[in-house]
């Protein structure tokens, strides 16, 4: 085998072996005998001089020690070169006493067999330390703080001394594990624990904080981040457990801090055997399957692989957007695409009636709070007469369950966008008591990314240099990621009998000033280059959104994160004022729609409706004159 033909770097091993071996075989001689060799040994010693490098030549190549690279030298090869030495000292010892006259003092073959065992590894291992001092010192490396020094920490290290091509040195690690502090893990130390972290930076002059907490909660990370924002060092994130999808840390899963991970990093428990039962070989109409909540519906619901899909919107971007998606993750699902508007009611019936889905998730709606103040026939007849059209056409069809999705804006409404959605609430509630199909509503607050979130508001005055717009410093909010919102509006479907106001748990709401801070840091600004304004509550806002109503009884599920609202005092009359207000908005009979609006919800407020941003402005200054 030794005799094959071998790529350069495998003759250079073989040499530097060679070399290896003379020079022990004599050292040990050397050192046994004091600096002299006996005449009785010397004989053996010559004749065994070539012998031995051979010995070991053939061993190493047998055992696969020509096929290693250096660079990449670990324990397995660690492995390798003990049991190859090993069998070569013993191929050593046994020819040695084979041979005439040969008598070796035993301590030549211990001697040489250890210190044989010390060069190889040492020589092999040095190569590998060497490769990566030289990689990671290129003028391009980013001197990196890893935060963190548990398992993700270890593998994102690991990681990057193996990755030629990353853009990262790993100088530190930080933990709050007192045990790891001083320690030294692939070689990396681990600096101190999180109060540390503005020093390190300083000290060892870092380009990049890296955090690598995946299963973190988010006061943890948001604590971390707070401190990190006061260094100059760039700030990255490992993703969740649940966004790693093969379980290892790796390079490419760094990311930039987005606001979700300061909202929520908890992995929420979803029962898939429940929802296997329920969706698949099902029929699934998903109405606004356009819009953001639609659009992630539509893609775990399509996990779950349903015999027919029907994505059904307004919109035909967004459903050309969400099917080429569905096309690319699932190619074998049996999508529906339906353009239509659900104020359409004949169109509407014939969806229904040509495909008999069996369960119905309608996410369709105008969901812009401001926009809706000035709009509000318009907001009447999507969001109120809409529905009353799909829940109407699902009794009719007997369609089995329908979820409506709902707002925390919904609970004692002050906004147009949020009294629609109470009506929408009652009427579920109406037609579920009425027929035979199981109605149920899910309400929940705002979800980071969503079209009608403040999010994407502050993202893009930030892009624009500022300044960012906030309308009250103690206003608050509730944030739920996307893909957390739609795994409990399913949950929720699997465990509804009907009736059901469900609730999700949307943990301690969030200061919107806060959360404009927390974006500001996170684009790389400060408050000085990014301002922030206070532009005052616009009509129909609340301070603060609330869950539950005053009147509403609370009990909990089978899940943690989602709990069940009972209205102790439902009047099943309002249906009929509903259909009133429809028929108002028909014909834009604004004084009636005022009246009864706030005849069914005893939060609204009249408006003086109906007039443009500029005609308020002026009918307010001229009361004031007056």
């Amino acid at each position: 085998m030794i005799f094959s033909i071998f790529p350069l770097f495998r003759i250079a091993q073989i040499t530097i072996d060679i070399i290896l071996t003379l020079s022990i075989y004599i050292s040990v001689f050397i050192i046994r005998f004091e600096g002299t060799i006996p005449q009785e040994h010397l004989k053996q010693f010559w004749f065994f001089l070539p012998i031995l490098p051979l010995i070991r030549l053939i061993v190493n190549s047998f055992t696969g020690l020509y096929y290693h690279l250096w660079k990449y030298f670990g324990m397995r090869e660690m492995l390798s070169v003990f049991y190859s030495t090993s069998i070569g000292t013993i191929i050593f010892v046994f020819t040695v006493y084979m041979s005439n006259n040969a008598s070796f003092p035993r301590s030549i073959f211990v001697f040489e067999w250890a210190l044989m065992l010390i060069a190889f590894l040492t020589v092999r291992s040095s190569r590998r330390f060497s490769h990566e001092i030289i990689k990671v010192n290129k003028k391009d490396k980013k001197r990196a703080l890893i935060i963190g020094a548990g398992d993700a920490g270890q593998f994102l290290v690991n990681e990057i001394l193996k990755d030629k091509d990353n853009n990262y040195m790993p100088v530190g690690f930080i933990d709050d594990d007192n045990k790891k502090i001083r320690a030294r893990i692939r070689g990396v130390k681990v600096f101190g624990n999180r109060n540390v972290i503005k020093k390190v930076v300083t000290d060892w002059d870092i380009d990049t904080i890296i955090i690598s907490i995946p299963s973190a909660k988010a006061k943890v990370i948001k604590d971390i981040l707070e401190i990190c924002t006061k260094t100059k060092a760039e700030i990255k994130i490992i993703p969740t457990v649940r966004e790693i999808l093969d379980g290892q840390v790796k390079v490419s899963h760094i990311r930039e801090i987005r606001i979700e991970d300061l909202l929520g990093r908890e992995t929420i428990k979803i029962n898939d055997s429940e929802l296997d039962i329920l969706f698949k070989g099902k029929k699934i109409l998903v109405t606004g399957a356009g819009g953001s909540i639609g659009s992630e519906l539509c893609q775990q619901i399509a996990y779950f692989k349903p015999s027919t899909l029907i994505i059904l919107g307004h919109g035909e971007n967004s459903i050309f957007k969400i099917n080429s998606k569905l096309n690319s993750l699932y190619p074998d699902l049996n999508v529906v695409k339906v353009i239509a508007d659900i104020k359409d009611k004949n169109l509407i019936d014939r969806v229904f009636d040509t495909f008999r889905p069996d369960l119905v998730f309608h996410a369709a709606a105008h969901k812009h709070v401001p926009l809706m103040e000035e709009n509000i026939c318009e907001a009447i007849m999507n969001n109120v007469y809409g529905t009353r059209n799909l829940v109407e056409s699902a009794e009719k069809y007997k369609i089995k369950k329908f979820v409506n999705i709902s707002t925390d804006k919904a609970v004692e409404p002050t906004s147009i966008m949020g009294t629609t959605k109470r009506l929408i609430e009652l009427i579920v509630k109406y037609y579920n008591d009425k027929s035979d199909t199981s109605y149920m509503t899910v309400r929940f607050g705002n979800v980071i990314g969503s079209r009608g979130s403040v999010i994407p508001v502050f993202q893009e005055q930030i892009s624009n240099g500022g300044p960012v717009t906030v309308t009250h410093q103690d206003m608050t909010r509730y944030f739920m990621t996307i893909p957390e919102a739609v795994q409990l509006v399913m949950q929720s479907s699997s465990i509804g009998k009907g009736s059901e106001i469900f609730v999700l748990d949307m943990g301690e709401p969030v200061k919107i000033i806060d959360l404009a801070v927390n974006m500001i840091k996170l684009s790389g600004f400060s408050e000085k280059e990014i301002p922030i304004v206070f532009s005052g509550i616009r009509e129909g806002e609340k301070l603060h959104e609330t869950l539950f109503m005053q009147n509403e009884e609370v009990s909990k599920t089978v899940h943690e994160k989602i709990m069940i609202s009972s209205s102790k005092n439902y009047n099943e009359k309002i249906i009929e004022k509903i259909n009133n207000l429809i028929e108002k908005a028909k014909i834009f009979d604004y004084e009636e729609i005022n009246n009864i609006l706030t005849d069914i919800i005893p939060t609204y407020q009249k408006r003086e409706i109906f007039l443009g941003t500029k005609e308020k402005k002026e009918l307010k200054e001229l009361k004031e004159i007056n």
